[in-house]
């Protein structure tokens, strides 16, 4: 049941910064703090745009990986909760977007390297799935 709080915390984290961004950056599109920009971005696709216009499709593949994975950390009890809590918190956050305004809110953009904009749940995606990569292999 923890694995399910933490779940939600880092959604609701997620979320939050969403909406300060939403409401606060919109309309100025760019802050700068040096390293890292503030850039408001609507993503209809995937990571690095993939998948542009592709809602139904992104959709249903994040019900079922959160169902995979939810399914894996109550049926099986394994070692890898923490980092499939981590990676459902970052696709329950881009789903929410996704089906409740169309469209996925990024804002993290590195100034020190050509990278997409990028969101917390995008972080909690990349860094569960770097750590199960290194954990199965």
């Amino acid at each position: 049941m923890i694995y399910f709080c933490v779940v939600f915390l880092l959604f609701a984290i997620d979320f939050l910064s969403k909406e300060t961004v939403l409401r606060f950056l919109k309309f100025s599109k760019k802050i700068s703090f040096g390293l890292i920009n503030l850039t408001y971005v609507e993503n209809s696709g995937a990571a690095f745009g993939f998948f542009k216009g592709q809602k139904i499709f992104l959709s249903l593949l994040s019900i079922t990986a959160i169902f995979l994975l939810s399914y894996h950390i109550i049926k099986k009890k394994s070692k890898l909760r923490t980092i499939e809590t981590v990676i459902i918190s970052g696709i329950l956050g881009n789903l929410f977007d996704r089906l409740f305004r169309g469209y996925i809110i990024d804002f993290i953009e590195l100034s020190f390297v050509k990278f997409p904009v990028f969101n917390l749940a995008d972080i909690f995606i990349i860094v569960g799935s770097v750590f199960l990569f290194f954990y199965l292999y």
